[in-house]
């Protein structure tokens, strides 16, 4: 994501300078060349976006204007701490959530991605989170130990509500984690942001990549034997963590980024392209799929009935024991332009395609069928409610896995929507934040709506559910992936 803050602090003009006072090289003459475009076409803007853009933000008017072109400059990728950047010149102007709305439709019609709320300015956070009424921004909000009531109210209406965002993240486990998990010098680990899905990264100074692939431990076990099972694990990391470095070679080389390369730090200063090393935090994503069917399938092979997600201590051992030595050895590689491995479990709607090549496994999983959407429980097994669930996932490493371990969980409706039960459901989510949960993503629909959205979806435009890390239209799924949400275990308390 671009450096917003400092966008809107210092605006366009301040930028021209520091390119102007680069040395001449083709570098500076390529980015010359792009700001001359960007100002060309703000000349032909209409209104005073102009204006706005190459001036610093003088109050939340002129702020908006410039995110919003800056932001669609960027392709409509992700904002960083939308809520504090954009909060800091809110003045209470009564219009403001009309302005938030109009910027989240265009983010929905763009498929923009991650919006971050952190609750510094909460009267501005309530705002943004009320705006919330389609599937996009993909916003999540970090939650801290003295989040305020009045957050959380927000959050648990829209849930009521059957929206999914935003997404819960534990603000405590990230900032722990980051120091031990990341080349975290020059960094300010209180600027952890998500790219994307929900991908970790620093706002404004990374090129992190998190679409560059990964591993499969289910396709990996049963091309494997209990005895090298560890070793084609080493073998396969090392194969991808190869193929990452040449690929970010040849983007070095061939493929510049220059709008990236203007607007993340420190590519001006350092006269270095964003490709080519430019970015202050650099390294890769490394995705993990598989890994519940993965711990099924050596729990059944060790006689073992019981499945992950049901507080069972002997498969949340073998649960524990693979995602430690994974994570571990996916961090012992460098990774893009040299930068660390950020092992994840992020699958977007790839879990039906990550299943479709591999054969059937000793889970009782058949072939070709979807793998695990998350890092929690294979869809319908996890049947001793949600607490066993989140106590499962807990006692898994997740500060090795700040990438990020994603988590779906279903939900029935009324745990949001009626005010008897919220103080259940907020005390579950405490509760696995306390043992170091890192982040959980809700779906909220009662069986019987989904039931009928599945029938017949074209009837449900308005139904929105959480897939893989990320919020979609359930009639906009593959049959395959609507047949997977469906099958989900909705938890009640």
């Amino acid at each position: 994501m671009l450096n917003y803050r400092r966008i809107l602090r210092e605006g366009l003009k301040t930028y021209c300078e520091r390119v102007d006072a680069m040395s001449p090289s083709p570098l500076r003459h390529a980015l010359s060349d792009t700001l001359a475009g960007i100002a060309d076409f703000l000349r032909r803007a209409p209104g005073d976006i102009e204006m706005c853009a190459f001036s610093p933000a003088h109050d939340f008017y002129s702020a908006m204007r410039s995110f919003n072109f800056f932001f669609a400059l960027d392709q409509y990728d992700s904002a960083g701490r939308f809520d504090d950047c954009m909060g800091e010149y809110f003045r209470g102007e009564p219009d403001a959530q009309a302005w938030i709305e109009e910027l989240y439709r265009a983010v929905d019609l763009h498929d923009g991605w991650h919006f971050l709320h952190t609750g510094k300015y909460p009267a501005f956070t309530k705002l943004c989170l009320r705006a919330q009424k389609l599937r996009r921004p993909n916003a999540g909000i970090l939650i801290e130990p003295d989040t305020p009531q009045e957050l959380w109210d927000e959050i648990l209406d829209l849930w009521g509500k059957g929206i999914p965002c935003p997404s819960l993240y534990n603000a405590s486990a990230y900032r722990d984690a980051i120091p031990r998990m990341t080349d975290a010098r020059g960094l300010d680990r209180e600027h952890f942001v998500f790219g994307g899905c929900t991908e970790l990264m620093f706002e404004g100074c990374s090129n992190v990549g998190s679409t560059e692939g990964g591993i499969h431990l289910l396709d990996i076990l049963n091309n494997s034997t209990p005895a090298k099972f560890h070793a084609d694990i080493r073998c396969k990391i090392g194969e991808f963590a190869e193929s990452v470095r040449m690929n970010s070679e040849f983007a070095a080389r061939y493929r510049p980024q220059l709008i990236r390369t203007l607007f993340v730090d420190d590519c001006i200063d350092r006269e270095t392209e964003y490709n080519a090393g430019g970015a202050r935090c650099r390294g890769s994503i490394v995705n993990v799929a598989g890994m519940t069917d993965a711990v099924n399938s050596l729990a059944a092979m060790r006689g073992l009935q019981e499945r992950f997600g049901n507080d069972s201590s002997e498969v949340d051992e073998i649960a524990r024991k693979l995602a430690e030595f994974t994570f571990r050895e996916i961090r012992k590689h460098k990774m893009r332009l040299g930068g660390p491995a950020y092992p994840a479990v992020i699958l977007l709607t790839g879990y039906a395609w990550h299943g479709s090549y591999v054969d059937a496994s000793a889970d009782g999983r058949k072939a070709g069928a979807p793998v695990v959407d998350s890092i929690g429980a294979v869809s319908g097994t996890d049947h001793k409610g949600p607490t066993a669930l989140l106590n499962s996932v807990a006692r898994l490493p997740s500060s090795l896995g700040i990438g990020t371990l994603v988590l779906n969980v279903r939900l029935e409706r009324s745990l949001a929507a009626s005010p008897d039960k919220r103080p259940k459901l907020q005390s579950l989510i405490r509760g696995f934040f306390a043992q170091g949960g890192l982040q959980l993503q809700p779906t909220l629909i009662d069986q019987q709506t989904l039931k009928k959205a599945c029938e017949n979806p074209d009837a449900h435009p308005e139904l929105i559910v959480r897939i893989g890390g990320y919020s979609e239209y359930y009639n906009r799924l593959s049959r395959d992936l609507q047949l997977e949400v469906l099958k989900r275990t909705e938890h009640a308390i």
